[in-house]
């Protein structure tokens, strides 16, 4: 998109564009235990969201936020290493993170074998995370419809 604009994909099902589009992101929906826990997860990589709603059977729905929103945001970016292997793990245990309205790193790939200590973690993709109503609230300002 260019132009200070950073496109976001989220891939869902077609009910879930649905919903959406009619009401917007709401984050009472997330299901805890994921990467970066809680949260509306979104990504950079427009295949990637691609491949996801064709699992879903669904659609992508598309988000083209202003550089300069995001910059009013609490915004925490991680390479996966230490630090990102600890956020992972609590979030993949029920933690939540404090502090941090969106959340950019890559994704854990084998998740299991990772959270049992059976492997280090293998990692992929890029995943973008709106964690707080604020952050959500901005990010369906700009829902492309």
């Amino acid at each position: 998109m260019g132009n200070g604009v950073t496109p976001l994909y989220h891939g869902t099902s077609s009910a879930g564009a649905t919903s959406l589009r009619a009401v917007g992101v709401d984050l009472s929906y997330s299901r805890s235990a994921l990467d970066f826990g809680p949260g509306f997860y979104t990504t950079t990589d427009l295949a990637q969201a691609q491949a996801w709603a064709a699992r879903k059977g669904g659609e992508v729905v598309t988000f083209a936020l202003p550089e300069s929103e995001m910059a009013t945001l609490r915004v925490m970016a991680l390479p996966a290493g230490g630090a990102w292997n600890a956020l992972v793990r609590a979030g993949r245990t029920g933690g939540t993170l404090q502090g941090v309205d969106v959340m950019n790193g890559p994704m854990l790939l084998n998740v299991r074998p990772f959270m049992q200590g059976l492997a280090p973690p293998q990692i992929g993709g890029q995943q973008t995370v709106f964690l707080t109503p604020e952050a959500a609230r901005i990010l369906n300002q700009y829902m492309v419809r």
